[in-house]
């Protein structure tokens, strides 16, 4: 009888401590996906800003006289960012992370080509290609970072208050007519 009492002591002892378990375990998946969640949202607001950040520069590129050289910031703090794409936005998934170091490669070699432009400023024709280089690598990295946002899920995206999705090729252009008059 002593025996039979012990024994339901220790099972109810032993339920008690697996309901115990059970919890810890329960919270702690719940911590971890609200880890998981923070994470992501960081690296979404990472992208946002260095995306922003970008047409800001190149919005400073657009404030220019034919003939010379552009202000670019090679030390910008979106080239930083991106150089570490792939550890920053792994939360956003293996096909954003290939995106970005798309972006990435491409804020490169607009660097690359306003550096060949600024070493042949002037008004020649072949300066004048040069820019239109430069012009190609703005719009195609905006293009660049459209393809990554469309990676980003429609109801984490950032959007205008209007609820219109950002263009960010259209910010990281040259303004309307430039590449033309460029060109002519």
């Amino acid at each position: 009888m002593v025996l039979g009492a012990l024994t339901l002591v220790l099972l109810g002892f032993q339920l008690f401590i697996m309901a115990r378990q059970t919890d810890i375990l329960r919270r702690q998946t719940a911590l971890g996906e609200q880890q998981s969640a923070w994470r992501r949202d960081e690296a979404l607001g990472t992208f946002y800003r260095a995306a922003f950040d970008l047409a800001s520069e190149f919005r400073k590129a657009n404030i220019f006289l034919p003939g010379s050289k552009i202000p670019a910031d090679f030390a910008t703090h979106p080239r930083e960012l991106l150089r570490e794409a792939s550890r920053l936005f792994a939360p956003l998934g293996n096909s954003f992370v290939m995106a970005v170091n798309t972006v990435a490669m491409r804020l490169d070699e607009y660097f690359s080509a306003v550096l060949r432009y600024n070493s042949h400023v002037g008004t020649t024709r072949e300066a004048a290609q040069l820019l239109v280089d430069v012009e190609h690598f703005r719009e195609a990295l905006g293009r660049d970072l459209d393809q990554a946002n469309r990676l980003i899920p429609t109801e984490l995206r950032w959007k205008y208050d209007s609820g219109g999705e950002y263009n960010f090729r259209q910010m990281c252009s040259a303004p309307d007519g430039v590449v033309d008059l460029l060109k002519g």
